[in-house]
């Protein structure tokens, strides 16, 4: 386990908050090391991206009575593995267990980092030079191209108050649209 700088003052926090006499026969060694793990490897955006979607699919679950399993979680019989326990438990009404999952999944969620505004920029440029390449190898004249181009604006122009099932929908044709544009591009260069 590789957690250093501030990494480590929040690994610390989680830890000893997993380890509260209150969730201790919730949280089991396997959590704990799962964690340390995950957080090793992805770093702030598994504390702030997802560890709190399991603390969101329990909201919604509590809202909608219905589990979506958070994606990026190993599940068993349908249900994520990590705090699976108190996970399983929560879903069945227990207070304790809705309190341990809340607090150890949304603990980081709104966590404020501060950024390196040499990596914005890297980003930045990196997103422009893409976006200029684009530009240059669609062939505009192709009347295939063309007709994929305004697809695409039209399905991604409706109304600005859409279902969230709607504009998955679109979103996803959209992108069907993209692969085949981007399939053409190769083919014509």
């Amino acid at each position: 386990m590789n957690i250093t700088g501030d990494l480590k003052s929040l690994h610390l926090l989680w830890v000893n908050l997993a380890k509260n006499h209150r969730y201790e026969s919730l949280i089991s060694k396997a959590d704990i090391i799962t964690f340390e793990d995950r957080l090793s490897n992805e770093g702030l955006t598994f504390l702030t991206k997802a560890l709190p979607s399991i603390g969101k699919a329990l909201d919604s679950f509590h809202s909608t009575t219905e589990w979506c399993n958070p994606e990026g979680f190993k599940t068993l019989d349908g249900l994520p593995v990590f705090l699976g326990k108190a996970i399983k438990l929560a879903l069945s009404g227990d207070s304790l267990a809705v309190d341990c999952v809340r607090q150890l999944t949304l603990v980081f969620y709104k966590l404020e980092v501060e950024r390196d505004e040499k990596t914005d920029e890297l980003f930045l440029d990196q997103f422009k030079n893409t976006d200029r390449d684009l530009a240059h190898s669609i062939d505009e004249t192709n009347s295939y191209v063309i007709s994929l181009i305004d697809r695409m604006k039209r399905i991604l122009g409706g109304s600005c108050v859409m279902r969230t099932r709607s504009i998955f929908a679109h979103l996803t044709a959209a992108v069907q649209l993209l692969a085949e544009l981007s399939i053409r591009i190769s083919i014509t260069s």
